[in-house]
């Protein structure tokens, strides 16, 4: 095994398991990498899981310049729906024609501000944007009208091209755009207040009066950053932006058949146990459940497809239970059987259990919000025994020790709790206790 295999094999190891807690230090572990590309794909699986937990990552100027286009970023395979949304693979190409072109005392003046510092500083964070943001417009736009040098530029496609244009005019606003998302919650960004609201009407008014290119962008991002997208559906609907109804509509169509895209990319996903854990599963499910109650409320402008809909849904339906299967019977159930095994259990292990729990929960939840109740209650049913299984095991092992109490199983339980129900959890107690 190779030194960079050994460290993707911990790094994968690390983060399937990992809490909440010890999620935070394994992401700094890894920004600390020199050679972190080696483990990028794998860090790619928990971005929802880093979107909830938040940790702190260190401020670089990379990450300033990233700042406006993050709720844009998507994997390569799902850029071919939208012309509007940022393929990772460009994201060095912008870096590569921007640092490239920053004068060098400016870029050194930038790291000093940036060193031993993290992405929380946001007065930090913006005075280096307020430098960077102009500086990386002027040269995107300086490269598209000449062209010199790209071949210099890593992974450089034609392309590119035409995606860039909107990244140069986001670094125009990006003063304007990180203002109003900074009043926005983060991703996922759930029911907006209204002071919420009106931070994002702002946002695509400014949009708006820059251009139709940046409005479409700005659009995209509300969309993609909500896990209500009836909402943003309706900001569009609600406000006049003095935008044409045919190309209004346009828009709606175009967002609705983005969200369908998503869904089936989801689907696909979702359902992929053995290369994710079930914390990420559960955060995709959720959010491909929002997008489908949105699609089924979307207003008839939005023209969604309906047939196409309901065979998404169809097969969401089956994801999810599947998911919820292979969770209760894998990383569920082996979640458990390592805390039943053991006597000296610590409180983060038990942490990272309990997280385990709640989001094997989450996906049953999922399923109820589609109509999946008496599926998910079955599924769970046919699980009791094995759990109860391995209660009773570790009830033996203390018999044998010379002493069974109910508290050498109160972890045990609480696990059962969160995952089969209160009532299940004490009838399983009364039982084990007769």
């Amino acid at each position: 095994m190779t030194h960079e295999q050994g460290i993707r094999l911990e790094v994968e190891r690390s983060l399937r398991h990992a809490s909440d807690r010890q999620l935070v230090r394994v992401m700094r572990f890894i920004d600390r990498l020199p050679a972190r590309r080696v483990v990028e794909d794998i860090v790619e699986r928990v971005r929802g899981r880093l979107a909830m937990v938040r940790p702190a990552r260190p401020l670089t100027v990379p990450r300033v310049l990233t700042l406006p286009l993050e709720d844009l970023l998507v994997d390569p395979g799902a850029a071919g729906v939208s012309p509007w949304v940022v393929p990772r693979p460009l994201l060095s190409v912008v870096h590569a024609i921007v640092l490239r072109a920053v004068p060098q005392p400016l870029k050194e003046q930038l790291d000093a501000l940036a060193a031993d510092r993290t992405m929380d500083d946001r007065a930090t964070v913006l005075d280096i944007g307020d430098a960077l943001w102009p500086a990386g417009a002027a040269a995107l736009r300086a490269f598209l009208r000449h062209g010199a040098g790209a071949e210099a530029v890593p992974a450089w496609n034609e392309e590119f091209r035409p995606r860039l244009e909107g990244i140069a005019q986001m670094l125009e606003q990006a003063p304007e755009i990180t203002h109003f998302l900074d009043q926005l919650p983060p991703r996922p960004m759930g029911r907006l207040r209204d002071d919420e609201a009106a931070a994002a009407l702002s946002l695509l008014a400014t949009a708006r009066q820059a251009s139709d290119t940046l409005f479409r962008c700005c659009y995209t991002m509300l969309m993609r950053r909500s896990v209500e997208p009836t909402q943003i559906f309706g900001l569009l609907l609600e406000n006049d932006f003095g935008i044409p109804i045919e190309q209004r509509d346009r828009v709606l169509a175009d967002a609705a058949r983005e969200c369908l895209h998503e869904i089936d990319a989801m689907n696909d996903g979702v359902s992929d146990l053995g290369g994710r854990s079930v914390t990420a599963a559960a955060d995709a499910t959720l959010r491909l459940v929002a997008l489908i109650e949105s699609l089924e409320n979307a207003p008839s402008a939005a023209r969604v497809d309906t047939r196409h809909l309901a065979a998404t849904k169809a097969r969401a339906s089956q994801t999810i239970m599947d998911t919820l299967e292979a969770s209760l019977g894998g990383e569920m159930r082996q979640t458990m059987a390592d805390i039943a095994g053991r006597h000296d259990v610590s409180d983060d292990e038990v942490a990272a259990a309990e997280n385990v729990a709640r989001c094997t929960r989450k996906i049953g939840m999922a399923g109820a919000r589609l109509g999946l109740g008496r599926n998910v209650e079955a599924a769970l049913g046919r699980e009791v025994a094995a759990y109860r299984n391995l209660l009773l095991g570790k009830l033996r092992s203390a018999s044998a020790r010379g002493g069974v109490t109910m508290a050498d199983i109160m972890d045990e339980l609480r696990l059962i709790e969160i995952v089969f129900g209160p009532e299940a959890a004490i009838a399983l107690a009364e039982d084990l206790r007769g």
